[in-house]
């Protein structure tokens, strides 16, 4: 008898939308909505509650809040957060999933993303 072999997990997954791609230019402040776009975002997560209180409020011209703003208020909030770690736009971005237990303590979850060639990479 032949004991089947248990499939390999993934170390690598990617994901990539081509129509996204071409209406919007990859920033520091749109790589986090891009991502969003992928099977590897956590909803739950804080960035998404920020997202979503502020989506249809008139906090700047834009109807947005600034990079930095947001980022001070996921600073405050406890929970999942995606973090810029090092970019270079239009083509690298690092994304770290962390779990932030206060203003200043910060876990990393294990999920690092790297958007290069405008495709994401999950690495475990």
């Amino acid at each position: 008898m032949t004991v089947a072999k248990e499939a390999e997990p993934l170390t690598w997954v990617s994901f990539r939308d081509v129509s996204w791609l071409q209406a919007f230019t990859l920033t520091e402040e749109s790589v986090f909505t891009y991502l969003a776009l992928s099977q590897f975002y956590d909803r739950t997560c804080n960035n998404e509650v920020v997202s979503m209180q502020t989506r249809y409020t008139n906090q700047t011209n834009a109807g947005l809040l600034s990079h930095t703003a947001i980022k001070e208020k996921l600073q405050s909030m406890i929970g999942i957060e995606y973090m810029l770690k090092e970019s270079k736009p239009p083509n690298y971005f690092l994304i770290q999933k962390v779990y932030r237990s206060s203003p200043t303590n910060i876990s990393l979850l294990g999920e690092v993303f790297w958007l290069m060639e405008r495709y994401i990479r999950r690495h475990l």
